[in-house]
């Protein structure tokens, strides 16, 4: 994967833009017996709202199948799957009434797949290291990226952005930090 920095528009140009495949508007607090925190609990909330996403949300898995099929080869759900736990988690701050949008553009050479949380973003250049288009190997895989405190964004290497790192796609932030767009691109 390369993180990049594209818009939805040039994605879909790339992929020579068809047709939407599916459009989904994920709730969690629709659904009886959904997980919610409490003053007690709020940080504890995050594996059980995850264990729900799960047991009441399939689109990921049809939505890697097309990609597969598209593909002509396996593709694991892992990386729309982490992308949409990182949007009720980090995004939506594992608000289970707060909608996660989810949009397939299915193209001639490839898919692109939006995930949108109704968080209030961040400053993904800074947290990716993109400046001006261009972002350094070193400090994104290795050590880190230094936030203006210094803290490092990526933390215990393997997590967070890193995930997006090892899988053959482009990925990139659009607005305000709170949309996500994965592109799939395929040989013709």
């Amino acid at each position: 994967m390369t993180l990049v920095e594209k818009s939805l528009e040039q994605m879909l140009q790339e992929i020579q833009f068809q047709t939407i495949w599916r459009e989904d508007v994920i709730v969690l607090g629709k659904f009886p017996k959904c997980p919610r925190p409490s003053a007690k609990s709020a940080h504890n909330i995050s594996a059980p709202l995850v264990d729900f996403l799960w047991k009441h949300y399939d689109g990921d898995t049809e939505i890697a199948d097309h990609i597969s099929q598209r593909e002509g080869r396996k593709n694991g759900r892992s990386l729309i799957s982490f992308a949409l736990e990182n949007a009720i988690l980090w995004g939506n701050r594992n608000n289970p009434d707060l909608p996660v949008a989810v949009k397939v553009y299915d193209g001639h050479c490839g898919v692109v797949v939006q995930i949108k949380d109704s968080g209030k973003g961040f400053d993904y250049r800074e947290k990716t290291g993109i400046v001006k288009g261009l972002r350094s190997e070193k400090l994104l895989g290795q050590h880190g990226v230094p936030d203006k405190n210094g803290r490092k964004y990526y933390r215990r290497k393997g997590g967070g952005f890193s995930t997006y790192e090892w899988h053959p796609s482009e990925v990139a932030f659009e607005g305000k930090g709170n949309v996500l767009n994965i592109l799939y691109k395929f040989s013709t």
